[in-house]
């Protein structure tokens, strides 16, 4: 997936709640629309294997990463279930958000899970744009 949108893949691994990418991007896609194609592409797969209960949340998080830090980034990638053994993705997530002195409102950063039905129907409710470092846009075009 990731070679077929302009990328190189380094490391790929995650939770049932969120996963890692970690990939070389060229400059010829933005990495709003690589997530957001990126997403498309895998949802049908994801979807078949969890019989039609995956749902990608529309925010995200995309970070750069040094060329001195990558083994250190592809080890924790690779080790994610000891890693959240020991601190939950929210806690860690916003750690990483204030290490780095990234604003941000936490009402803003969690996307609720919509659990009935009726409710999946519905569209989703417009909300402001999250602070740099963060991104909420929808894909126009995917495929």
């Amino acid at each position: 997936m990731v070679s077929g949108l302009h990328g190189t893949p380094l490391e790929i691994n995650g939770m049932a709640d969120h996963v890692h990418v970690l990939a070389r991007i060229r400059p010829v896609i933005s990495i709003s629309e690589f997530l957001c194609k990126f997403k498309s592409i895998s949802s049908g797969r994801a979807r078949r294997q969890t019989w039609n209960r995956f749902k990608w949340q529309v925010k995200y998080g995309a970070f750069t990463v040094s060329q001195s830090q990558l083994e250190h980034v592809q080890n924790y990638i690779r080790n994610q279930e000891a890693h959240h053994a020991r601190i939950s993705f929210e806690e860690e997530f916003k750690a990483v958000l204030t290490s780095n002195g990234i604003e941000f409102e936490e009402q803003y950063l969690w996307e609720s899970l919509l659990r009935s039905s009726e409710s999946l129907r519905r569209p989703y409710p417009t909300l402001p744009k999250p602070r740099i470092g963060l991104n909420s846009d929808r894909c126009s075009a995917a495929g």
